[in-house]
């Protein structure tokens, strides 16, 4: 069950490059920094995710570290699919995310499961997401 939603970012893509895929051809790893809300705290996040293409959708994985003023840290991974939204680059990511940190403010996330939604605009190069607690 959805639960409340604990996070919302808008960012923008910081970098792309093509890798190898073991035998079924190139990925793209894509880098990101977006600014936000995590818990109610205001926050920067820093990532990067591969995508491969697998028929007509993408499949993902990634990880980061979220950085609060105070130098609270946060890091996370995440898996998903991505469904092209047909306008231009747009993407419609959805997945699962778990959190780790030694932060006091953030330890509700240790053990939380999380699931996202990014959507990634027609230029590739700008997102919004939001993060909900799954109960």
């Amino acid at each position: 069950m959805l639960g409340e939603k604990i996070g919302e970012f808008t960012g923008k893509t910081t970098g792309r490059r093509v890798v190898p895929n073991d035998e079924h051809g190139p990925k793209m790893e894509i880098s990101f920094e977006q600014v936000g809300t995590l818990l109610g705290t205001q926050c920067i996040d820093y990532g990067t995710y591969e995508a491969a293409p697998v028929g007509k959708h993408l499949e993902g994985t990634g990880l980061g570290i979220i950085m609060t003023p105070d130098g609270d840290m946060v890091n996370w991974r995440a898996t998903g699919v991505g469904n092209f939204t047909g306008k231009g680059q747009g993407v419609n990511w959805r997945g699962s995310l778990t959190y780790s940190t030694q932060s006091t403010k953030f330890s509700k996330l240790n053990g939380l499961s999380v699931i996202f939604e990014y959507d990634i605009d027609e230029t590739g190069n700008n997102s919004k997401g939001r993060v909900f607690e799954w109960k």
